[in-house]
């Protein structure tokens, strides 16, 4: 940042700050800076800039999670270990991200898959 300096946080919109690790980078572009910056921790931040510990600005930011990641995906209730014939069997799929975040907002599509030995249902949820 040349010979100013130059703070930059995010952390959580709360009474006290909590860092949570951002990746920063900045590049000068002759008037001005150009700031970019990468978290793997989604939910609404206070983004903070500070010159010289004298001016302070802040903004809330939201940042979104990724789009689900299979891998990371918990599925849980009694229908994924029983289920009776003519009868709806019920569980859940909590969707996250490769950063295991949770995904607030729904739209997703899901293919579940029941196999036997002979025969494969499937439903698209």
């Amino acid at each position: 940042f040349g010979n100013r300096a130059v703070g930059l946080s995010v952390g959580p919109p709360s009474f006290y700050f909590l860092r949570i690790a951002p990746t920063f980078q900045a590049t000068y572009e002759g008037r001005f800076y150009s700031i970019s910056y990468l978290t793997t921790v989604a939910g609404r931040f206070y983004l903070q800039v500070n010159f010289s510990k004298t001016f302070q600005s802040q903004w809330l930011v939201n940042i979104s999670p990724e789009e689900p990641d299979p891998t990371n995906c918990l599925v849980s209730g009694v229908g994924i270990q029983k289920a009776t014939a003519g009868s709806f069997a019920t569980f859940s799929i909590y969707s996250r991200d490769v950063y295991s975040n949770n995904l607030t907002v729904g739209g997703y599509s899901f293919r579940v898959l029941i196999n036997s030995a002979n025969r494969i249902f499937r439903s698209v949820v």
